[in-house]
């Protein structure tokens, strides 16, 4: 019996050394990985889909300090999980829940924000946070059913101007990242926000921003950058990063 459980162990060793040992150092070490937000979940290291419960779960096995995903409503106000309003030729905001779920073939899922709600809840060991990129929702909806499910130290949110003010008003500026460019550093610490976060050609193109960043004391964002070298310049600056490839080889 020793002799077995001694051979199971062996291979379960050389299964976890064969999945990693190929991974950049950079990307072993939970330090970094904790300055790095997978966009739209860990779909690209193991082939899921964007936005996938697949590619949630992936994200939060491997510990990053988020998993970013993309919110809007259905007609009937369900909250789901897609980037756009256009679903494979459905038009999610002017269509209820049901009615996608029956016009899609077999093999496609349009998850709902309450199915990662779930997986979330039953993932209480994972310190990596579930960020809401706010397209188009019902915010004080939304609040409310966190509150009522008593999530609210494990999400944050992604917004434009048009939600930071409704954020902050039902106290969650602490958990809020601007990504609105006409959002200064000043104005979003006058705010009181966590963060702003702006898409890498912006910060490129505007030298002082880090200087205004570090001025009001604020937690700074780039997206989406894949460049593996990237990634690593831009942690050692401070940034955390959002990026389709938050693993890499």
């Amino acid at each position: 019996m020793m002799k077995t459980w001694k051979w199971i162990t062996l291979l379960y060793i050389f299964l976890l050394f064969s999945c990693t040992s190929d991974i950049d150092e950079f990307f072993t070490s939970k330090e970094n990985l904790s300055q790095i937000i997978a966009h739209q979940g860990n779909w690209q290291w193991e082939g899921w889909k964007r936005n996938s419960i697949e590619a949630l779960k992936s994200a939060l096995e491997m510990g990053f300090y988020g998993s970013e995903c993309d919110v809007r409503m259905t007609k009937d106000s369900v909250f789901v999980i897609e980037h756009d309003d256009d679903y494979y030729g459905i038009k999610i905001s002017a269509t209820n829940y049901i009615d996608i779920t029956t016009q899609l073939i077999d093999d496609v899922h349009l998850a709902t924000l309450n199915e990662f709600f779930d997986i979330i809840t039953n993932t209480p060991q994972s310190s990596t946070k579930l960020i809401l990129d706010l397209k188009h929702v019902d915010v004080n909806r939304l609040l409310t059913e966190i509150e009522r499910r008593g999530l609210e130290s494990k999400v944050e949110f992604f917004c434009t101007r048009t939600y930071m003010e409704t954020l902050r008003a039902r106290g969650y500026a602490h958990a809020t990242w601007i990504y609105d460019p006409t959002v200064t550093p000043q104005e979003a610490a006058k705010a009181g926000i966590k963060g702003v976060s702006y898409q890498e050609n912006f910060i490129q193109s505007n030298g002082r921003i880090m200087e205004d960043i570090k001025t009001y004391r604020l937690k700074a964002n780039v997206w989406t950058v894949n460049n593996k070298e990237k990634i690593k310049a831009y942690i050692q600056k401070g940034f955390i990063v959002t990026s389709d490839r938050p693993i890499q080889r």
